[in-house]
């Protein structure tokens, strides 16, 4: 394409307007004219064009997707929810079909886990992996009223090897490769399971990226094999679920995060937990992207006018 200073634009090529070029733009080509992004195409001594402003990239976040799916209720209002902590950058997120909106923020849970939880009038959206905010002394366990037979002060259970999984694997779009479909996994060699969890995310992510969820996802379901109750006295009312507490055991010290409190009519809390650690909702792994496509696409050129040696086709 020859170099131009000025042209005339049209959105129905009809009707026309002088507009000054870049003196570095080219017809038939991408463009910016008077900071708008369109595509030139020459037509006699005229050209027309294809407005682009309406395309921005960029990342969201965690926090603004929940808001407005949660919003589109029309029972719920951002006043309504607390999605403060989940900051986490989302570069794409699909949504594929209609479904109810608890199932579309899954995928979301998945790859930033986070509790859902009631408190008070609000419904807060909380991070896993937080830290401590409170340590149960071991006579507060196995709180009970007057006159109660005794009751199990920690009680813990797990579940056996064979059920959980030894391989994660997940399946996602992969913004390096044109948001074709990738799959990373991570997986535990010193175990007898053989269970593989494969999981696909409708997110856009990198190999990396993805490579760090799957290593997350594994540890929690071996972190979380283990199921503890014990009861506390009222002084603990304060707690909620998705609470990061230190229990001072008999057995030892654990962090754990509440997964329920149910407050009895006597006033004591019966809480139920799972283990925490917070280095486990953090990763590092990293993975091979091997050859990534080219992506360059080239500029237009002049149509070819041919007629084909073929029988007569319908106009329908």
């Amino acid at each position: 394409g020859a170099l131009a200073t000025s042209c005339a634009v049209s959105s129905d090529l009809v009707t026309w307007k002088s507009v000054e070029m870049p003196s570095v733009a080219q017809w038939n080509c991408l463009a910016v004219v008077n900071g708008i992004g369109v595509s030139i195409a020459m037509q006699s001594t005229k050209c027309a064009f294809i407005h682009y402003s309406s395309i921005v990239y960029g990342e969201t976040t965690v926090s603004r997707i929940i808001s407005e799916e949660v919003e589109k209720t029309g029972i719920l209002t951002a006043a309504d929810i607390d999605v403060s902590t989940l900051i986490d950058s989302v570069t794409g997120y699909k949504i594929s079909a209609v479904s109810a909106i608890r199932s579309n923020l899954d995928p979301l849970q998945g790859a930033w886990p986070f509790d859902i939880v009631q408190s008070g009038y609000e419904i807060k959206f909380k991070r896993s992996g937080g830290s401590s905010i409170a340590t149960i002394l071991s006579d507060d366990l196995g709180a009970g009223a007057e006159g109660e037979s005794s009751v199990a002060r920690f009680t813990e259970s797990r579940d056996m090897d064979t059920q959980l999984p030894a391989r994660v694997s997940i399946r996602y779009m992969d913004v390096s490769r044109e948001y074709d479909i990738g799959e990373q996994y991570a997986e535990r060699l010193n175990t007898d399971a053989v269970n593989i969890q494969s999981i696909e995310m409708p997110l856009v992510l990198t190999a990396n990226e993805a490579a760090q969820k799957a290593e997350i996802l594994l540890y929690m379901y071996w972190l979380e094999r283990y199921d503890v109750s014990f009861k506390l006295p009222p002084t603990y009312a304060y707690l909620e679920p998705a609470d990061v507490v230190t229990v001072n055991a008999d057995s030892g010290t654990y962090q754990l995060r509440l997964t329920s409190v149910n407050y009895l009519s006597n006033g004591i809390i019966e809480c139920t937990a799972k283990f925490n650690n917070a280095a486990a909702y953090s990763s590092t792994a990293t993975s091979d992207t091997g050859s990534l496509p080219d992506g360059t696409i080239s500029l237009p050129v002049p149509s070819l006018y041919g007629l084909l040696d073929i029988p007569l086709i319908l106009d329908s």
